[in-house]
């Protein structure tokens, strides 16, 4: 059931993207979603694991995305800063999946054990305005949403 709430809730997140979008394109402000898949961050020291459990966990995580490796932090933020600058004036209500093959190759997080990785569904989510003036962080999904100005 958990893996059913936690798609679900993704696609709404993207759903929800692409209508906002077009709720406040008269205000001149896109929407749109990024997707990263597994990321390398300190996330994954705080679950109580001692540090060989830690790292075969990271090892077992990076062997489900296609590339088989975790993404870096840096990688998801230069996506983040494309989706915050003019450079994705022409994007409205897009997802970008920056997640190293894990939806497209590898069959998404169902390749996962869930009883091993329950915490795979504490990833972040962040919510970036177009001027990046606040940072609004939650623990709903792992979909970060850009929100700029035309």
């Amino acid at each position: 059931m958990g893996l059913t709430l936690y798609t679900a809730a993704k696609a709404a997140i993207v759903s929800f993207a692409r209508s906002f979008s077009q709720d406040l394109l008269a205000r001149n402000i896109r929407v749109n979603v990024l997707s990263p898949g597994i990321i390398d961050t300190p996330v994954y020291d705080k679950f109580g694991l001692s540090e060989e459990e830690a790292t075969q966990q990271k090892i077992d995580l990076a062997a489900v995305a296609a590339l088989k490796r975790m993404g870096k932090a840096s990688e998801i933020g230069r996506v983040a800063v494309f989706l915050a600058s003019e450079d994705s004036s022409f994007m409205l209500g897009s997802e970008v999946l920056a997640d190293g093959g894990l939806s497209t190759c590898s069959g998404g997080p169902a390749g996962l054990d869930s009883v091993r990785y329950p915490h795979y569904n504490l990833l972040p989510s962040v919510a970036l305005p177009r001027q990046v003036k606040r940072l609004k962080v939650g623990f709903a999904s792992s979909r970060l949403h850009s929100v700029s100005s035309r």
